[in-house]
C-alpha cells in the first residue's frame, strides 16, 4: 500500500492522529474525514433536488394523462 501511495503517513493510518501524508502541511484525518462528508451531503442534497424536480415534472405527466382519459370517456 505504501508502495502505491508514498506520501501516506503509516502514523495516520494506524491511529489516526498524525497527518495522513508526510509532511506538515497535510491535513489532519478529522479535517478529511469532515470535508468527505460535507462533500457527500452537497452530492445527495443535489441528487434530492433533482428528484424532486423529476416527480414535479411527472405528477403534471399524471395529471395531463388523467385529463386526457378523462375527455375520452365523455
Amino acid at each position: 500500500m505504501f508502495a502505491s501511495f508514498e506520501n501516506l503517513n503509516p502514523r495516520w493510518l494506524l491511529d489516526g492522529d498524525w497527518n495522513m501524508e508526510g509532511d506538515e502541511q497535510s491535513m489532519p484525518a478529522e479535517s478529511l474525514l469532515m470535508n468527505k462528508k460535507e462533500t457527500t451531503i452537497e452530492l445527495l442534497t443535489s441528487h434530492l433536488k433533482e428528484k424532486e424536480l423529476q416527480i414535479t415534472e411527472l405528477l403534471k405527466e399524471i395529471g395531463r394523462l388523467e385529463e386526457r382519459l378523462s375527455k375520452g370517456k365523455e
